[in-house]
């Protein structure tokens, strides 16, 4: 293989295709055109070849096309900084923030292209960059062409969609310990989650934070200072990392002028604040660091966020909505959920199976948040749970309830159980027994090694069972992990609206389910759904509500397609008009 492609390839493991196309980007800025287009070209080929066969494929025909332009492509290599690749990759990332430096590290042949846009106009992190390749004068002004523009955003997508993602929770509380120590620093700035975080997104690639406060640069500086960060660049770039527990969470701060702005472009995905860059340019308007430029040189008013939207010619959309489906046009429904809307937690877990608290401490907590009402539903016999709920116990528990119902007032205490769905289809407390709770949620945590088909009739099988209300996190999935059971879900979601049954938007950071895209799907086959906490801790109330509030927002879920927005009245109603029916499912 000739050596300037083996400089190239390296040990990285990148695919042969990807590498081929950043040194076609790099060989056609040397202006050197017929290699760059025959290097893409072979690239093409190479793409269309399953991975195992791409390497062979390069050696046979590396010795005539890349040796014909050998000469050629060795000054270009040379004149880039890249003859010691290694080492040059090394030295450019000590220049670059933090954020461009992972983006080195992933994509190290980007790194050229990084450093003449970095040298035009001040880039921080990914989102600059997508910023500053939306302004076609600085790309020119870096001298980049278009195919050069295409391999940086390809790197930004790459490194956005396979970096390493951290579960929401986990995500929710570095950032809110850094949201306290910037408070602490910082007592008069405004701080909002960004980024992934702010849309609920059940796993979060980066964790980022934005700070809205006057003499942002000033700020920025004095913030870094204090975290052992260097102060000028971070002056220079408004932002810098906080080190939370090892990790690191991006800090941006923007003067109030811009909020709305900053807040439109660090809360989006990628692709949603593409469509806003391109909407933008479509109005003659440039979209800069300092904010909405028009073309009379006047700032945009960027205050606030509707009214960036209005400039931009698109529908306000809250965060949790700013994902890669919206467009334009796109308009939030009429009466999307809100905290605020929900009523009562149906989903708790105690001491009596694997919660950390008492009855007393959850029914406390709960009439802390305003709840009407919170549903104490602890694990039956066969889940897989540090403990369980079993028949000798089950006299013990309902004796708790009773006596915390008569010492607490101001908020109802539900007897309920979450019921594990065997192998069979049947559940493991026996009708008599179940027919004494006032709530039963039914779960599958164990596929027992069954395909699909067979999980989707243990599911149905449950849901016909007049005594099951609530189906529970349907997909069992591990967000970040496991997607969970592959069924078909307008099957199951056909199946719900016919018998009733109510499924579940999980809080719990393990599963954040149903996620928002099936939510959506579920609303229109006219299930009803419930949002609740899975909580298993008291003082987690709260944070976990919020994540199944956010993840309902993510697939538009209204408040009135929400059982736990309906005062209790109303969901015993519902719980007796099911029961009403006729078999129990048992045959």
């Amino acid at each position: 293989m000739s050596s300037i492609l083996e400089r190239f390839f390296g040990e990285g493991g990148e695919p042969p295709a990807s590498v081929l196309l950043h040194l076609a980007g790099l060989v056609r800025l040397g202006g050197h055109t017929e290699a760059a287009d025959r290097l893409a070209s072979v690239a093409a080929e190479v793409e269309s070849l399953p991975r195992r066969q791409q390497e062979a494929h390069i050696r046979r025909w590396s010795e005539t096309v890349v040796t014909e332009f050998e000469s050629s492509l060795e000054p270009v290599v040379q004149a880039l900084g890249l003859v010691d690749f290694p080492a040059a990759v090394a030295a450019a990332q000590g220049s670059l923030p933090p954020d461009l430096a992972r983006l080195a590290a992933w994509e190290p042949r980007l790194v050229p292209l990084v450093q003449r846009l970095t040298a035009v106009v001040p880039i921080s992190d990914l989102d600059d960059l997508d910023l500053a390749l939306a302004d076609r004068a600085l790309v020119d002004g870096a001298g980049l062409d278009q195919e050069a523009a295409d391999a940086l955003a390809r790197g930004v997508d790459r490194l956005a969609t396979e970096s390493p993602a951290m579960p929401l929770g986990r995500a929710w509380s570095r950032v809110e310990h850094a949201c306290d120590w910037i408070a602490r620093h910082a007592p008069d700035a405004d701080v909002h989650p960004a980024g992934g975080l702010a849309r609920f997104e059940p796993a979060v690639r980066q964790l980022e934070v934005l700070v809205v406060a006057p003499g942002a640069g000033n700020l920025a500086a004095t913030l870094a200072q204090s975290a052992g960060v260097a102060a000028d660049s971070a002056r220079r770039h408004r932002a810098f990392v906080l080190e939370v527990d090892h990790d690191p969470v991006l800090v941006r701060v923007a003067e109030p002028a811009q909020a709305g702005v900053e807040r439109l472009r660090h809360t989006g995905s990628r692709r949603y604040v593409r469509t806003l860059l391109a909407e933008a340019a479509a109005r003659g308007l440039r979209w800069t660091r300092e904010g909405l430029v028009g073309a009379d040189g006047r700032f945009v008013d960027g205050r606030d966020e509707q009214q960036v939207c209005a400039a931009l010619g698109v529908a306000w959309l809250p965060p949790e909505l700013r994902h890669d489906t919206a467009r334009p046009d796109t308009r939030p429904p009429e009466g999307l959920i809100a905290r605020a809307d929900i009523r009562g937690d149906l989903h708790v877990h105690t001491l009596w199976s694997d919660g950390r608290d008492s009855v007393a401490d959850v029914a406390y907590a709960a009439r802390a948040l305003g709840y009407e009402y919170v549903a104490i539903t602890d694990h039956s016999p066969s889940a897989a749970a540090s403990r369980v709920l079993t028949l000798d116990r089950l006299a013990g528990q309902r004796a708790e309830i009773d006596r915390v119902r008569a010492s607490i007032s101001g908020i109802r205490v539900v007897h309920g159980i979450e019921v594990d769905i065997l192998p069979d289809g049947r559940l493991d407390f026996p009708d008599e027994v179940l027919a004494g709770f006032d709530l039963v949620l039914a779960s599958l945590h164990d596929p027992a090694g069954q395909p699909p088909r067979r999980l989707l009739e243990r599911y149905q099988r449950a849901m016909a069972h007049p005594l099951v209300t609530i189906l529970t996190h349907p997909a069992n999935r591990t967000p970040g992990r496991d997607n969970g059971y592959e069924l078909d879900w307008d099957v199951l979601f056909a199946t719900a609206a016919a018998t009733g049954t109510v499924l579940e938007i999980d809080g719990g950071p393990a599963h954040l389910d149903l996620d928002g895209a099936l939510a959506a799907r579920a609303l229109q086959r006219g299930v009803l759904l419930a949002v609740d906490s899975d909580c298993h801790h008291a003082g987690r109330l709260e944070r976990q509500m919020q994540f199944a509030v956010g993840t309902a927002r993510r697939g538009g879920v209204t408040r009135d397609r929400v059982l736990n927005t309906r005062p209790w009245a109303e969901i015993e109603a519902l719980v007796a008009a099911k029961r009403s029916r006729g078999d129990r499912g048992d045959a």
